[in-house]
């Protein structure tokens, strides 16, 4: 008898008979620690917390963990009454430490802050700085509240730091019975929830260390959430388990942060997690929620180390035909009670406040009209955009309704098929061909009769991964924005110049999304002139309000480069690519620059004069300098001055434009191009050797 080993969860199981079978696949990657193939054909619910849901007030709630941007409910520690009054209350919210704090609801409904108290609503409820919040995101060290501490001196004191738990508290100032009602309508009931950016994970395309958290950065890409759940919740030892077959890993990532056009313009990465779950959960059902984000599949190689694959079909690498078949299976139709034509797809939408929400179901309108009926089934995993869920919902149905499946039994020359999800494979007896295409492995045990493996495998359909978005992106759950139904606006390149510092030339631009928000994080690649490839993207993680300055690695020195600016907003979507700029590259030292200031606009000017503000800079080779203030007078009107200042004399100048000799010495510090008045109006901006431009009616302030 061949002896199990590992188990898909195939589409023909229950919820409950699921959740069984994904105990036992954990069970036996444990105790056996041979081949495991591990997968989700359809989504299921029965990892995810409550906490996504309601407020928890239990003796020992369950600790909660997740990953990418969601809103949890608290778990409270903490209620009590301080001696002025106060209503005190302490949750916890999450298990390890979060990335970042995104936003706080009362009652279900989003709060806005001012000062560490809550703002008032639209009803005039929790305001009058009525109301004090505050949070911790769980570092390793936390530090306890402090106003928690003063209102309950005795009860909660300096060691009550929380400390690595993401926790957050709730001061209510009593107020008088006549407005107490108006001031919290809920009485003392006060749900509180926070969206949170929850686990930083480890990335192996990156420099980062995998022994060391601290290097590690927040994602939402679906198979580093995976690698983090067996890396930290699992214990896997990367050395080991990961490392030697790290390229999986990468791959498989790769795939997540593929481009996906959406019908509205832009793009979206194609395969992102937001998965929530308890510490009551079983692992195997863990595993299959956040398998379900990506379509993922799992197994073991011989060694012991775990493979993974993202959810795109590939070429296959390995061949099973006669040779290696000793016994067979097969069967070219899917039983009617099997059969499912139409699916109830559910995600986790942000401009729902978070809430799982249904979108357009995924119908096979043709099957529907042949059959005269729909035969629907639920879809829920946990990512956050309808398009995404539609997309693996069309990859669940095509597998379910797989017209060929069967089993094959293999000798040992078979083996070549563990850790492979995808094979060729060929079943012909007496001439007569059964099957010849690419088929998905579903489930495998080994044999020892024959040496070889047993596995369950359905057809892999060739066009399982197209996709037209104008046709197939649909629409997403009612009072939402979609992601795709506004096309975000091409980004724009305003001045591009490059200088040395750092160790060699690169370039810095003035890009501008011409869009108003404050959830901007640019991009950036470029080329040599003539050259195909781009460079790798770089990410600058700092979030803007839509224009940036932008500093680019080191390129090559005294070449013609290219380079394109892009953006990302928090929903997840991506602008194109700018226009092309180009600009030539040198090793000449010229004037310095600088990379940051402490105060925005520290020079303007009127019609004869320019004023510079006192302020701290840092240089391009990374030296602080503290600027004092000054004011240049009896300067032209209707003139375009470089402001400079001398590094070895200390001294201002403002000198008119082009500054050529200024520019070019490295005992200059450039601070920028501003221009003076004609006396009512100042004049259009000359095209400036590089660095700064900017207008204005009430002065010209540099950008």
């Amino acid at each position: 008898m061949p002896q199990a080993i590992g188990a898909l969860l195939v589409p023909l199981l229950g919820k409950a008979v699921a959740a069984i079978v994904g105990s036992v696949i954990f069970t036996t990657l444990v105790s056996i620690g041979v081949s495991l193939v591990s997968g989700l054909l359809m989504g299921r619910g029965s990892a995810k917390s409550d906490q996504t849901e309601r407020t928890l007030k239990t003796a020992t709630p369950a600790r909660v963990h997740g990953y990418g941007e969601r809103l949890l409910y608290g778990a409270q520690m903490l209620f009590e009454t301080s001696s002025n009054g106060s209503t005190v209350d302490v949750w916890a919210f999450h298990d390890g430490q979060a990335d970042g704090f995104v936003a706080l609801y009362l009652n279900d409904e989003k709060a806005n802050l001012s000062g560490g108290y809550v703002a008032s609503f639209p009803d005039k409820s929790y305001g009058s700085n009525k109301v004090r919040f505050g949070y911790n995101l769980g570092a390793a060290i936390e530090t306890a509240f402090a106003p928690v501490v003063s209102a309950l001196p005795g009860i909660w004191t300096s060691n009550h730091r929380g400390d690595g738990i993401v926790s957050g508290y709730l001061i209510k100032a009593p107020e008088s019975e006549k407005k107490f009602l108006e001031r919290y309508p809920q009485g003392d009931n006060v749900t509180v929830a926070l969206a949170l950016r929850l686990q930083r994970c480890y990335d192996p395309r990156t420099g980062q260390n995998p022994n060391s958290p601290a290097t590690w950065t927040y994602t939402t890409n679906a198979a580093l959430h995976l690698l983090h759940y067996f890396m930290v919740r699992r214990g896997y030892d990367y050395a080991t388990r990961i490392e030697p077959v790290e390229s999986y890993w990468i791959a498989a990532a790769n795939v997540c942060d593929e481009a996906m056009s959406l019908a509205g313009g832009g793009t979206e990465p194609r395969y992102r997690g937001c998965v929530v779950y308890d510490s009551t959960k079983l692992p195997g059902d863990i595993i299959s929620e956040l398998l379900a984000c990506f379509d993922g599949w799992t197994a073991l190689d011989e060694n012991g180390c775990v493979l993974v694959y993202a959810g795109k079909l590939y070429e296959p690498t390995v061949s099973i035909g006669p040779s290696q078949i000793v016994a067979y299976s097969h069967q070219s139709f899917v039983e009617p009670e099997d059969m499912v034509n139409a699916l109830t797809v559910q995600y986790v939408s942000k401009g729902h406040d978070y809430k799982t929400v249904e979108c357009e179901p995924w119908r096979d309108e043709a099957d529907i009209s042949e059959r005269g009926r729909e035969i629907n089934d639920g879809f829920s995993p946990q990512v956050p955009s309808h398009t995404q869920a539609r997309r693996l919902a069309k990859r669940a149905m095509l597998r379910r309704n797989a017209p060929n499946r069967g089993t094959v039994t293999t000798n040992i020359a078979g083996r070549t098929v563990i850790g492979h999800r995808y094979i060729h494979l060929l079943i012909e007896e007496a001439g007569a061909v059964f099957f010849d295409g690419i088929a998905e492995i579903v489930e495998m045990e080994r044999d020892y009769d024959t040496g070889g493996v047993t596995f369950s495998w359905i057809e892999a359909p060739a066009d399982m991964d197209d996709w037209n978005a104008p046709e197939e992106d649909g629409a997403p759950a009612p009072g939402a924005t979609s992601s795709g139904s506004t096309a975000l606006p091409r980004p724009t390149i305003s001045d591009i110049y490059s200088a040395v510092f750092g160790g060699g030339v690169r370039l810095s631009v003035q890009t501008d999304a011409a869009v108003s928000r404050d959830d901007v994080e640019w991009r950036a690649r470029w080329r040599v002139a003539g050259e195909a490839e781009w460079s790798p993207e770089k990410t600058f993680g700092e979030e803007t309000s839509g224009a940036a300055t932008l500093l680019t690695d080191l390129v090559p020195d005294g070449q013609n480069v290219e380079l394109q600016t892009a953006y990302r907003v928090g929903d997840g979507r991506f602008s194109d690519w700018s226009d092309t700029a180009a600009v030539g590259t040198t090793q000449t030292r010229g004037a310095h620059t600088l990379l940051t200031r402490s105060v925005a606009y520290p020079v303007i000017s009127d019609d004869d004069s320019i004023a510079v503000e006192a302020f701290e800079g840092v240089l391009d080779t990374g030296g602080v300098i503290e600027f004092p203030e000054t004011t240049l007078s009896s300067l032209s009107s209707g003139t375009r001055y470089g402001v400079f200042w001398h590094i070895v004399n200390e001294a201002y100048s403002a000198v008119a434009s082009p500054a050529a000799t200024e520019m070019a010495s490295p005992a200059y510090v450039f601070l920028g191009w501003t221009s003076t008045s004609t006396g009512g109006s100042y004049p259009a901006d000359p095209t400036p050797p590089g660095g700064w431009g900017g207008e204005g009616s009430y002065g010209q302030h540099q950008v």
